[in-house]
């Protein structure tokens, strides 16, 4: 309900210089939480391990 409501107030004064900002900050977190993923799951590829599937049931 809440965005509903500023959703058209915030739009109209979102102009496009900041629209480009934004828009630039959403594709570089994107593209580093794709990397991050990408990398952690390689490394479980190549190196043969494979992720807990419970830690609790893991001895300390």
């Amino acid at each position: 309900m809440l965005g509903a409501t500023l959703l058209p107030a915030a739009w109209q004064t979102l102009d496009s210089g900041l629209a480009a900002v934004l828009a630039g900050m959403f594709l570089v977190i994107s593209a580093a939480i794709y990397a991050l993923h990408a990398v952690t799951f390689d490394s479980f590829r190549l190196t043969g391990r494979s992720r807990p599937a419970d830690f609790r049931s893991r001895q300390p």
